[in-house]
């Protein structure tokens, strides 16, 4: 019985979470109210707090989630061969992940809003630095050559240039033909 009613609550707060995600990437972070939220999903305001201590912890949630942590350990993660092969497969594991018009907009809102939240700029800055030294790491050991932390840079703020140049109604519908240009 106990884990039903787990489930059931877990259920509530990914829809909580799903119906906050979609609104807030119509409106933004700011214009968007918790009533809003819990009349999309149609459960109550106290359901909210059940879950969530106010909107700005939702808000962080979110803007964490929609980072490109996931993309970034998954390649650390991966065993490649050479760092063509690596780097390819982080470029297309980034246009994936943004290529979802909701989650790009997430990401660019919550990029907006980092210095009004000191914890989601510390989580972003705590994250990048410990990957790019991991990947700065992981191209060192498969090129068996030092790298300038510098030129990891350039890529990956190529790939964010990718994003955030990219109309909002724009898709890349052959990814892995994208990468290869």
């Amino acid at each position: 019985m106990c884990r039903i009613m787990r489930n059931s609550n877990n259920e509530k707060k990914k829809l909580i979470i799903m119906a906050a995600r979609q609104i807030f990437a119509e409106k933004g972070f700011d214009l968007t109210t918790v009533d809003e939220i819990m009349e999309k999903v149609k459960l109550s305001k106290g359901t909210f707090y059940t879950y969530f201590t106010s909107k700005e912890q939702l808000i962080k949630e979110i803007a964490i989630s929609v980072s490109p942590v996931e993309v970034l350990n998954n390649v650390i993660e991966k065993h490649y061969n050479d760092v063509k092969e690596m780097l390819n497969d982080l470029a297309l594991k980034y246009i994936l992940k943004y290529n979802d018009p909701i989650e790009r907009k997430l990401f660019l809102y919550s990029i907006g809003i980092a210095n009004r939240y000191s914890e989601i700029k510390e989580t972003f800055k705590k994250i990048h630095h410990s990957n790019y030294t991991k990947l700065k790491e992981k191209i060192q050991n498969l090129t068996g050559k030092m790298i300038d932390e510098f030129y990891l840079k350039i890529f990956l703020g190529n790939l964010f240039y990718y994003v955030i140049s990219m109309d909002f109604a724009e898709r890349v519908e052959q990814p892995y033909e994208y990468i290869q240009k």
